[in-house]
């Protein structure tokens, strides 16, 4: 019964550490994709390339508006 008293306190400490995480005003992100696809047809490869751009608009801690684009071209 001691341990529990002694290991509640360190369980509550580490939980408020996570209430203090910052969350961003904005977020972004922007990537690049390579695929290689084998043609069903004659098996030569085709390459294909892509692109990825988001960004995140947080309004507050659990609410946030997002846009996300992206393209593929063989």
């Amino acid at each position: 019964m001691k341990k529990v008293f002694l290991l509640a306190p360190l369980v509550v400490l580490l939980a408020l550490q996570g209430y203090a995480q910052h969350t961003p005003t904005v977020e972004m992100f922007g990537g690049y994709s390579h695929d290689r696809i084998l043609s069903a047809g004659s098996g030569e490869p085709v390459h294909s390339n892509g692109w990825e751009a988001s960004a995140n608009w947080n309004l507050n801690h659990w609410f946030g508006l997002k846009a996300d684009f992206d393209g593929s071209y063989c």
